[in-house]
């Protein structure tokens, strides 16, 4: 959808010269009713009075018009899809060229922005060159700079530091990760406590629908990034081999504990793929072969399409999963999707040792189908 938000203008630029809307009203020789409709964008001035309310507050039409296209959040995920889908059939640069365009007509649209920077994360792999690929990293970390800069929304702009910095892990800018995400300070032990108040308050008021939701979708959370940073744990350069094979095993209880495999199974998938790396590392050949058979069982077991959901127990995700800007949605067409799930594993330098033994072959063999379905 387009908006005109002359309203917004029109009411910002008032105030800051301490006009009461009964002067700008004479002004214009309108009502104060109709004034006040402008700025609460129940109705637009009059095109002919845009000349005289322009240079009544010494700006431009252009400013005080304040044309800023946006897009419904159902176009958003429709977009995106589509965008996603035109990576696995055409060249990047093409892909990449209709992305400008998208963000240039629609700048001020910063969840799409969002969506466009988390489209080229997904993505940029796919660049073919250094240079091109650079390029991509590039125009991403610039949107998500417009958006913590411009957005005022809060939510957006933690998401667009998270994606910032991921930029900035891919160039190997490390010291400016640290920068970024300690800039106000950083407590490890700090959780965010807000769901569990939301979830108390909720409860209080009989709205205890509510509150489970909050609590289920806080837990899931809470244990994709659990595992997430277990894993980190399992591959951390130089970690005692005790302490690793006790990683593994947390890893292994959450999933198990959880139902994770059927939650998010790519969460799984991580965790098994380097669990069997940091194994087929130490020379121990079955069990990473045990991992990686267990991984291949997963991606040939996916239901396609893939989409996010719950379960018996969290039986509020659903609805909640509604709310996310792509509805659950995979962040990459099908056939990309595939393609990595197998290619994680045969392309996988941590796994030529393995090679020959007929049970990596088997594994090869059978990711090697998933590609060509």
């Amino acid at each position: 959808m387009d908006e005109i938000n002359i309203g917004k203008i029109i009411s910002r630029e008032r105030k800051a010269r301490k006009i009461t809307q009964e002067d700008l009203a004479e002004f214009a020789g309108v009502s104060k009713a109709s004034v006040s409709k402008w700025e609460n964008g129940m109705s637009y001035p009059d095109v002919t009075l845009l000349p005289e309310l322009a240079a009544f507050f010494n700006i431009s039409i252009d400013e005080l018009m304040n044309y800023s296209p946006q897009m419904t959040t159902a176009d958003i995920r429709k977009l995106y899809r589509e965008i996603s889908d035109e990576f696995s059939s055409d060249e990047f640069d093409a892909v990449f060229g209709h992305i400008e365009k998208i963000a240039k007509k629609y700048y001020s649209c910063f969840p799409l922005l969002m969506q466009l920077a988390i489209l080229l994360l997904n993505h940029c792999n796919l660049a073919g060159t250094p240079d091109k690929m650079q390029q991509a990293i590039d125009y991403m970390a610039n949107l998500c700079r417009r958006i913590i800069d411009e957005s005022g929304d809060a939510r957006l702009c933690r998401q667009a530091e998270s994606i910032l910095a991921m930029t900035y892990m891919m160039q190997n800018r490390f010291a400016d990760v640290v920068d970024l995400l300690c800039d106000e300070g950083f407590d490890p032990l700090d959780k965010d406590s807000r769901a569990s108040l939301l979830a108390k308050a909720y409860t209080a008021l009989g709205k205890t629908d509510k509150a489970r939701m909050v609590l289920q979708s806080d837990i899931y959370t809470s244990m994709i990034l659990l595992l997430s940073d277990v894993d980190m744990l399992i591959a951390m350069p130089g970690e005692d081999a005790e302490k690793v094979d006790e990683y593994i095993r947390w890893g292994d209880g959450l999933i198990e504990t959880f139902d994770i495999k059927s939650l998010n199974f790519n969460s799984a998938l991580i965790h098994l793929l380097s669990s069997a790396a940091i194994l087929a590392g130490r020379g121990d050949t079955d069990g990473a072969l045990q991992r990686l058979t267990e991984y291949t069982d997963i991606c040939c077991k996916v239901k396609w399409p893939i989409s996010l959901h719950g379960n018996k127990y969290f039986d509020t995700l659903d609805e909640s999963i509604k709310t996310l800007d792509l509805s659950g949605d995979a962040p990459r067409s099908e056939k990309l999707v595939r393609d990595s799930m197998a290619d994680s594993v045969i392309m996988n330098p941590a796994f030529g040792a393995l090679k020959g033994t007929k049970g990596y072959e088997d594994i090869v063999a059978r990711l090697s189908s998933l590609k060509e379905e």
